[in-house]
């Protein structure tokens, strides 16, 4: 399994994606059954929690794709820079605009989760992307 994980290619990243996206999955369920139990403040809904995720898979899947494409060495710079601007990018746009636009959703409870989601998306996207670059094959 580990080597179908660390593996260059359009599987090994689909493999990576889905992953990531599992594991911030089991975050939402988490966070929804917490909410349920209502161990969670009131100022954070459902819905909130649900944007939350939404933004950050996309965010997070679409940084591990551009991490591997364009393929070449002389474009590295590129994909970290692009990798970059969406895991990073994104979610911040999200808390500004949304800020801006529709203050009452940004809450301080909502960017929380947004940060929580986007740690957990960071350390485990950027982990498998460390272990695959670190990989011999």
């Amino acid at each position: 399994m580990l080597r179908l994980l660390f593996q260059s290619g359009f599987l090994g990243l689909a493999i990576r994606i889905f992953v990531v996206c599992f594991l911030l999955g089991l975050v939402l369920v988490l966070l929804i059954g917490l909410r349920c139990a209502e161990c969670l403040p009131l100022q954070l809904t459902e819905k909130n929690i649900k944007i939350a995720f939404i933004v950050v898979a996309f965010s997070t899947a679409s940084a591990q794709f551009f991490s591997e494409y364009p393929p070449g060495e002389e474009k590295a710079f590129l994909r970290v820079a692009i990798a970059t601007m969406l895991r990073t990018g994104l979610p911040a746009m999200v808390i500004v605009i949304g800020g801006l636009v529709y203050p009452p959703l940004m809450t301080i409870e909502m960017v929380g989760t947004l940060m929580l989601f986007y740690g957990i998306g960071l350390f485990a996207s950027l982990y498998l992307e460390i272990g695959r670059l670190n990989r011999r094959d």
